[in-house]
C-alpha cells in the first residue's frame, strides 16, 4: 500500500498535459523532441509534394493517351507535343 500511497501522492501535483511533459523534460529530452517535430513536418512536406507531382503526371499522361488514341496523324501529334515544353526531369532535346 505504501507504493500505491506514494504515487498517489505525486500524481496529483503533475503537469500531465503535453506542454507541462516538455517544459519540465531535460534539455536533451526538448532537443530530441523538437528534432522529432521538425522531421515530421519535413517528410509531410515531402509526401504533399510527392502526391500533388504524381497527381500532376497522371493527369497529363491520361491527356497525352487521349490525343494518342483519337486517331491523329502521329506526324501532327508528334509536332504538337514537341512544341511543348516538357514536364519530366529528361531534358528536352530536338530530333536528329
Amino acid at each position: 500500500m505504501e507504493a500505491m500511497d506514494a504515487v498517489g501522492a505525486v500524481a496529483p501535483h503533475a503537469d500531465l498535459s503535453i506542454w507541462g511533459l516538455f517544459w519540465a523534460a531535460d534539455l536533451v529530452v526538448k532537443a530530441v523532441m523538437l528534432g522529432l517535430l521538425g522531421a515530421s513536418i519535413w517528410c509531410w512536406a515531402i509526401i504533399v509534394d510527392k502526391t500533388i507531382t504524381y497527381r500532376r503526371t497522371q493527369a497529363e499522361m491520361n491527356r497525352f493517351e487521349r490525343v494518342f488514341w483519337s486517331g491523329q496523324s502521329l506526324e501532327e501529334l508528334y509536332q504538337q507535343q514537341s512544341e511543348r515544353a516538357t514536364g519530366g526531369w529528361a531534358p528536352s532535346s530536338s530530333p536528329p
